[in-house]
């Protein structure tokens, strides 16, 4: 069955992806289990993950990767079709056909920052996985972090899913990343998107130093200030605010 979990910042989207691959590789060793990621960054953190059954079982890749990798595999060994003057967007209308109409198995996927991708991605995803068992789909999704409009919405994702029948729905509220003096920080910048701010940590782990902010008179100081600080303090985070435009 296909599934959503969604959750704003914090709150353990990234590692419910990463178990859940694991959980369905470790069911059976002959289990297909794609792992897609939004950028190279994101497959390097999960790829160092050191689980022997995540790293043999689970295919990392980034989006463009594997729909380079799935059509070459079942379709043709050429480029899938883009749209006219775009190289980084598929055209999801010409590319969905093929598949269905091949009744092509993409075996289990899970889709990370699924809000980076476009809503024709997940049609694709719902029509492909109706067919039958041999395709589903795990989408891991927040809209406080889409990084380009017009990309998926929630709704937009549920509408896709919703086409192979009824899909589970897990949402995330509490922050497992930030101790609860950056938490509260962090809640000053949400924009109001629909999965909302979360609940802050708690327990004796949670507490933490509050973090300084500190005001530069130029541009200069501060470039200075962040860097000898980064350098004498490497264990240690540090948060630029800019306005617009700067």
């Amino acid at each position: 069955q296909n599934s959503l979990v969604t959750g704003p910042p914090g709150t353990g989207k990234t590692v419910m992806a990463m178990l859940r691959a694991q959980a369905l590789v470790q069911e059976s060793p002959d289990t297909k289990a794609s792992l897609i990621m939004y950028n190279k960054v994101l497959v390097a953190y999960s790829g160092s993950w050191q689980n022997p059954e995540f790293k043999n079982g689970v295919d990392v890749r980034t989006y463009h990767s594997w729909v380079y990798k799935i059509w070459s595999d079942l379709i043709a060994r050429d480029k899938p079709p883009l749209m006219p003057n775009d190289k980084w967007s598929y055209d999801w209308p010409r590319i969905t056909p093929e598949f269905t109409k091949r009744r092509a198995a993409l075996g289990h996927v899970i889709v990370d920052e699924a809000q980076d991708q476009p809503k024709e991605f997940y049609q694709f995803l719902g029509a492909v996985s109706v067919l039958g068992p041999d395709t589903d789909c795990c989408v891991v999704a927040d809209e406080n972090q889409q990084l380009h409009e017009g990309n998926a919405s929630i709704a937009d994702i549920k509408l896709g899913l919703r086409v192979a029948g009824a899909f589970q729905d897990f949402p995330l509220t509490r922050n497992y990343r930030n101790t609860r003096p950056i938490a509260k920080l962090a809640k000053e910048f949400y924009t109001g998107t629909k999965t909302g701010i979360p609940e802050l940590p708690s327990g004796r782990n949670s507490e933490g130093r509050r973090p300084l902010l500190v005001s530069c008179p130029d541009q200069q100081r501060m470039i200075d200030r962040i860097w000898n600080y980064a350098r004498n303090n490497q264990e240690h985070s540090i948060l630029v605010i800019c306005t617009a435009g700067e």
